[in-house]
C-alpha cells in the first residue's frame, strides 16, 4: 500500500523556463561584473557538468567552484547567494490549476513529500510563491543528501516508510526513474516527451497529464 508519493520539482511541479536563466543577467548587474551570452552559457555548461554524476551532492563551495573553473575567473563570494534569492523569484504568475486540482486529492489520502537536485533555499521559495508548500510535510534538496541518482537520496526521502510504501513522480528518467528503480522504489513517469521506456516492476505507470495522477493513486 502506497503512503508517501515523492515529487521532484522542476518540469514535475513547476515548469523550468529557459528564461529563467536569464536572471544571471541581474545577479552580475548587481554585483557590478561584465555579462554576455556567453557567461550565460559557460554557466550553464558548469551546471550540467555538475550533475554528471561525479558530484554526490550540492555545496556553494563545490558549485562555486565548477563555475569559476568555466568562466576562467573567480566571483565575489555573495554572487552564489544573490543567485539563490533570484532563483527563488523563477516561476510562472501562477501554480498550474492540473498540479493545485492533483496535490489537493492526493494530500488527503497520502503523505507529500519533494525530492529535488538543487539548493533549498531557492526551491522552498519557489514552492512558496506558488502556494504549493502547504501540501508537502517535508522538502528533501541535495545540498543535505545525496544527489538523485544516488539510492542514498530515496532512502533518505522515504523517511519512516518502507520503499514498498513510497512512489517517486518524476520527468527525468536518469535521476528519478532511473534513480527509484535503482533504490527498489516504485516511480511514475510524467513523460513530458513522448519518450517510450522499458517496462520494469517498478514503473507503476507513464503518464502525460498530471492529473492522471488521481486515476493511478
Amino acid at each position: 500500500m502506497i503512503k508517501r508519493i515523492i515529487f521532484d520539482i522542476d518540469n514535475t511541479l513547476i515548469d523550468w523556463k529557459a528564461e529563467y536563466w536569464d536572471c544571471l543577467k541581474n545577479v552580475f548587474n548587481e554585483l557590478n561584473l561584465p555579462y554576455s551570452s556567453e557567461t550565460k552559457a559557460k554557466i550553464q555548461h558548469a551546471v550540467d557538468n555538475y550533475e554528471d554524476g561525479t558530484n554526490f551532492t550540492y555545496t556553494k563551495e563545490s558549485m562555486m567552484n565548477a563555475i569559476e573553473e568555466e568562466l576562467g575567473y573567480k566571483l565575489p563570494e555573495s554572487f552564489f547567494d544573490i543567485w539563490i534569492r533570484y532563483l527563488g523569484m523563477c516561476v510562472p504568475e501562477k501554480a498550474d490549476d492540473e498540479v493545485v486540482y492533483t496535490l489537493q486529492y492526493l494530500k488527503q489520502k497520502y503523505d507529500l513529500v519533494v525530492l529535488s537536485n538543487w539548493f533549498k533555499k531557492s526551491q522552498d521559495e519557489r514552492l512558496k510563491r506558488l502556494g504549493l508548500d502547504k501540501y508537502f510535510s517535508r522538502t528533501y534538496m541535495t545540498e543535505n543528501i545525496p544527489m538523485k541518482p544516488n539510492k542514498e537520496a530515496f532512502e533518505i526521502a522515504k523517511g519512516p516508510y518502507e520503499f514498498s510504501e513510497c512512489v517517486m513522480v518524476g520527468d527525468s528518467l536518469k535521476t528519478d526513474v532511473s534513480g527509484a528503480v535503482n533504490a527498489n522504489m516504485n516511480v511514475i513517469f510524467y513523460d513530458r516527451n513522448n519518450i517510450k521506456i522499458n517496462s520494469n516492476e517498478y514503473i507503476m505507470a507513464t503518464i502525460r497529464k498530471f492529473t492522471e495522477l488521481t486515476d493511478i493513486l
